[in-house]
């Protein structure tokens, strides 16, 4: 019998804590929020609704047809603005370049707060006390590079590979007998392809920060620590999944029960003709929400983080880890028929 401490109760227990005491790191995560996860989720919700409807025909394909005539509406359009009201253009630029401004700081920002969440989580794992804003902040700095490169290589070959999916779930739909078959195969292999592709960059972003590995580097040990540690990785994003589940359910229920009858008020006092009292409840419910929103996006954002560095830490060290699963039929059955489930 595998005789291990749990693995998955003091990570939970150890990142609740941590997210909850040290609320100076919600302002990271509140701003690491803004990358959303990784991708491991939204690959499997991706594969259940493609699997649901058998994908339809994706969205590039069904404007495939109108591409070129509005390319050219477009341009024609752009060409007699730009004769007739050149201020409009030079104000159409501005904008675009204000956006593309704050698109940039807001990237920049984000990669900097996953940096600033992963360090000080592993200062909390290692009982050690959180450095400084400024400290951090100075200390992120150097990864900000290396960290956009990772999230974007992730983001894109993921999109590819669900991209792919679709393919194959619109030629199930053009031809059953052959496309059925293939959805299939391509579903069973390119889903946990995007799937693990998503754990890699996890524990790239750890070896980048933590351990100030190159991109190569990185890439590499993180596959090397999936390997040996895929059950685990799989447990651990599925118990963060559920914690993900319920605290939207909690967001919902808060929702419902305060924010909505507030509005139903708001309107009720437009209907009596107090238009004045309508718009200053509707408003307070409004900035409520949003505070809520940020709240729970935040705290969210920086448990999830802590709880994966705090894995990361545990892996990377000479400590045994195996999976619950294992844990649980080891006491049925003998050992030897999970060498590839564990760490040896």
């Amino acid at each position: 019998m595998i005789k291990v401490q749990p693995v998955y109760r003091a990570v939970l227990a150890s990142a609740l804590r941590a997210s909850w005491r040290e609320k100076s790191l919600w302002m990271w995560g509140l701003f690491a929020a803004l990358i959303g996860n990784v991708g491991e989720y939204q690959v499997l919700f991706s594969a259940i609704e493609q699997v649901s409807n058998r994908g339809g025909v994706p969205l590039p394909l069904s404007f495939t047809a109108d591409v070129p005539s509005a390319t050219i509406q477009t341009a024609s359009s752009l060409g007699h603005i730009f004769f007739q009201e050149p201020g409009s253009i030079l104000f159409l630029f501005m904008t675009g370049a204000a956006i593309i401004a704050v698109a940039a700081f807001l990237i920049w920002l984000a990669m900097i707060s996953v940096a600033a969440l992963v360090r000080n989580a592993a200062l909390v794992a290692a009982s050690k006390p959180l450095t400084s804003s400024a400290t951090t902040l100075a200390a992120s700095r150097t990864t900000f590079a290396p960290l956009l490169v990772t999230f974007l290589f992730g983001k894109i070959v993921v999109w590819m590979l669900l991209a792919l999916v679709a393919l194959f779930a619109a030629l199930a739909i053009l031809d059953p007998y052959f496309g059925m078959p293939s959805f299939a195969v391509a579903f069973l292999l390119l889903i946990p392809t995007a799937i693990a592709l998503s754990f890699i960059v996890r524990y790239m972003v750890s070896f980048i920060v933590l351990k100030k590995c190159s991109l190569v580097d990185a890439l590499e040990r993180s596959i090397v620590l999936l390997k040996a540690h895929w059950l685990v990785t799989l447990e651990m994003a599925a118990l963060l999944g559920v914690v993900s589940v319920l605290v939207g359910a909690l967001v919902l229920f808060i929702a419902w029960l305060f924010i909505v009858p507030t509005f139903i008020a708001a309107a009720v006092l437009w209907q009596l003709g107090f238009g004045a009292w309508g718009t200053i409840v509707g408003l307070i419910a409004l900035v409520v929400l949003i505070v809520l929103l940020f709240f729970f996006a935040a705290w969210l954002a920086t448990f999830q983080w802590t709880a994966w560095t705090m894995l990361y830490v545990r892996l990377t060290q000479r400590t045994k880890t195996v999976s619950k699963i294992v844990r649980v039929l080891s006491r049925f059955l003998p050992d030897r028929r999970f060498r590839l489930f564990r760490r040896a």
